[in-house]
């Protein structure tokens, strides 16, 4: 088997107290899809002051990133990024339980979160239990499930914007609408503030149970996945009805499939898949909707 290509990379490295250069990660160690080819300029970032640093550092030299959460909707091609990656580590994994609300960094895992707010007796963020993804990135695209979603429970955002500047911005100034906020361009959400509602943690905890268990019913947890791929068309039924209804369930393409489970899943069963095959794929299943249902389905996973 012929070696993916590798990209052209700068040799400039960022020396900065709380920045680590993780040189030799492909973006299959990074994202649940075990999809994607070299990172090598991947920087991990543990400090508010190291970000503002890095990110007046990548101005000064007029040099494009991208921000990396958790990964779990995102295809990194095959042959891989040459622009400067970002993933918050360190004190923005951070939790804090104050009364009714909660301060979260944006690397804090939404499932551990949705945890601790069930221990803790906070009730509204039961709809995260099962959502593999970080904070920033469910901000930034208004993660939700069960009904329920960040917009529900933000009261604000502490974000930097790529001049180094760090703002607050509040619900109404996010734009919340269906999987989307309306953050400034090139932010980079660093932690988010959650008003919960106080409720018994045994009941919280019996509802979090009770989600969980109809995800892992209906869902193929198991397989290398970006969770769902297309958001659900407003006015028809839902993405993996009329997936399903246009006999694509099962269909594959390369290593990936769309899931036998879950038609509005594409999985990589044999960690053999390929971002051009992920991408042939979602292409073929828009395609056939549309001409069979007539409804143009969008895309919720990122291709980089």
């Amino acid at each position: 088997m012929s070696s993916l290509p590798v990209p052209r990379t700068e040799t400039t490295d960022f020396s900065l107290p709380g920045v680590m250069h993780r040189a030799s990660i492909r973006g299959a160690e990074c994202t649940t899809f075990a999809i994607g080819g070299p990172c090598t300029a991947l920087y991990d970032i543990s400090s508010c002051d190291a970000l503002r640093a890095m990110l007046r550092a990548l101005q000064q030299q007029s040099r494009s990133y991208r921000i990396l959460g958790a990964g779990s909707n995102l295809v990194i091609p095959d042959e891989g990024v040459v622009d400067v990656i970002v993933r918050l580590t360190g004190e923005f994994r951070s939790i804090q339980l104050h009364g009714e609300r909660v301060q979260a960094g944006a690397a804090a895992s939404m499932m551990t979160l949705s945890r601790n707010t069930a221990d803790g007796g906070l009730a509204g963020f039961e709809f995260a239990a099962g959502i593999p993804g970080s904070v920033g990135g469910g901000v930034r695209m208004n993660a939700g499930a069960h009904q329920g979603c960040f917009a529900d429970v933000v009261e604000a955002v502490q974000a930097v914007l790529p001049s180094g500047e760090t703002v607050t911005l509040s619900n109404s100034e996010l734009g919340f609408a269906y999987r989307h906020s309306s953050l400034p361009e090139g932010a980079i959400v660093i932690s988010a503030v959650l008003r919960l509602c106080p409720s018994d943690p045994a009941k919280i905890r019996e509802r979090r149970a009770a989600l969980l268990a109809e995800r892992k019913a209906t869902q193929p947890l198991t397989d290398p996945c970006a969770g769902s791929v297309f958001k659900n068309p407003q006015g028809h039924p839902a993405a993996a009805k009329l997936i399903e209804q246009c006999g694509l369930k099962g269909s594959w393409e390369g290593g990936v499939c769309v899931s036998p489970r879950h038609a509005n899943w594409i999985v990589n069963p044999g960690r053999k898949g390929t971002a051009e095959d992920v991408r042939t794929l979602v292409s073929r299943v828009q395609k056939v909707v549309h001409l069979d249902r007539q409804v143009a389905l969008e895309p919720e996973i990122i291709f980089w």
